[in-house]
């Protein structure tokens, strides 16, 4: 294995832990959110703390690290929303909609 491959393995890696890190932090601010309006329409904090990172850290694939917070998102909400109303599978179909909101932000942030 050479030097170059070495150091390009390592900065994938990396990468990725940033990803993960701004996808765990995104998925956690997902939890706070409000109803403004009834209906299941939310406003969440999670949007805005993900902005402010993507701008200030310069390194980040943008729609890898989108796709990977909404995903996020998704799993702590249908984790929470299971705990709290003891069925996963409406929990899921709950909250499977946010992915293609993070989707399109991708395309738009792109």
């Amino acid at each position: 294995m050479s030097v170059d491959n070495l150091i390009t393995k390592k900065s994938r890696i990396e990468i990725w832990r940033q990803i993960i890190l701004v996808s765990f932090m995104v998925g956690l601010s997902g939890l706070v959110y409000i109803f403004p309006f009834q209906g299941g329409f939310r406003i969440t904090l999670s949007i805005v703390i993900l902005s402010i990172l993507l701008l200030t850290i310069n390194n980040l694939p943008i729609f890898r690290t989108i796709l990977c917070s909404g995903m996020f998102v998704v799993l702590f909400r249908a984790i929470w929303d299971s705990y709290i109303l003891n069925d996963v599978n409406s929990a899921i179909l709950t909250n499977l909609p946010a992915i293609a909101y993070y989707l399109v932000y991708a395309l738009g942030f792109y």
